[in-house]
């Protein structure tokens, strides 16, 4: 329920910022338009098979408390790039990610 004068124009009212849990998701799309399935970072303890379990060929999921990247999952996003993507040196492969200090490990 949102109180105001009577006759004002602006009327707000607080909302939380956030409802539920964050879930972090990693994609990747190249410029062919071939991509990666996604990587998931569930905001939890253990991942549980559930949270996959249906889900489409491919998707990964991970845990962190807070349901953010770290150092950790950027690695482990390395790897799921790696197996699809399957660079070498002769099908090189340029992968461009922003500076956040969770990919700087």
């Amino acid at each position: 329920m949102v109180v105001s004068p009577t006759g004002s124009r602006r009327v707000s009212k607080i909302v939380s910022a956030e409802r539920g849990m964050n879930v972090t998701i990693i994609c990747c799309i190249s410029a062919i338009g071939f991509d990666l399935p996604p990587f998931l970072i569930f905001a939890r303890k253990r991942i549980l098979p559930e949270l996959v379990g249906k889900a489409p060929t491919g998707i990964v999921g991970h845990c962190s408390d807070n349901g953010c990247s770290n150092e950790a999952h950027s690695s482990l996003f390395l790897n799921h790039f790696y197996l699809y993507v399957k660079p070498s040196k002769e099908s090189s492969t340029l992968l461009i990610i922003d500076n956040h200090k969770t990919h700087i490990t």
